[in-house]
């Protein structure tokens, strides 16, 4: 899993367990609270609620650091030079963020400055992708990734922290499954041809 020829298909299934793993804990921590509500409530509030859920919230959000984690080493594997692997292993340290937020609920001091470092190091990301997509060439992917920061920044200037906070999560995943397929399609700068063939 780990030899470099097992890079690509690390970094494609753990991009999608990701997303899943966190789609499920947010669902699950939602039903279980019974009173948060999309948009009104920060998701963190599931960290402290007094059901089960801050439990289900909590662990969920460490096994999902680790995922994005796990991604971002293999996707830094597969390149080279500064420009190439910073990036991903800005998405390294984005996975270490959600698992101390995991960690330390809102309540405790810890838990914003990670939230916030979080957020902004998968934009930072965003940004280093789209320039480096686009200077390159590479034009399918360099709009997204900068359709993606952009919109992030919008919404963060015109929404509530709540709804900002949850619809950027939805980007941050949608961004993570978008990565998998670059990587899957072998799009230079991203992963290597016939992945799928491993998997």
């Amino acid at each position: 899993m780990f030899s470099d020829a097992g890079m690509p298909r690390t970094a494609v299934l753990s991009g999608i367990a990701l997303v899943a793993c966190f789609t499920a804990t947010w669902a699950i921590a939602a039903v279980l609270d019974g009173g948060w509500v999309f948009g009104v409530n920060m998701i963190s509030d599931l960290g402290v609620s007094t059901s089960f859920a801050h439990y289900v919230f909590g662990w969920g959000a460490i096994l999902t650091g680790i995922f994005a984690a796990l991604a971002g080493f293999a996707m830094s594997a597969m390149r080279e030079g500064a420009v190439g692997k910073a990036p991903f292993l800005l998405l390294v340290f984005a996975g270490v963020m959600l698992m101390l937020v995991g960690i330390f609920n809102e309540h405790t001091a810890p838990h914003l400055p990670s939230a916030v470092a979080l957020f902004v190091a998968v934009w930072i990301s965003m940004i280093i992708l789209a320039a480096r997509d686009l200077l390159g060439g590479e034009r399918l992917f360099g709009c997204l990734n900068a359709a993606f920061a952009v919109l992030n920044l919008i919404l963060f200037v015109l929404t509530p922290l709540p709804l900002f906070e949850a619809l950027g999560v939805i980007i941050f995943m949608l961004w993570t499954l978008m990565l998998s397929y670059a990587i899957l399609k072998g799009t230079d700068g991203y992963g290597e041809a016939q992945v799928t063939e491993d998997l």
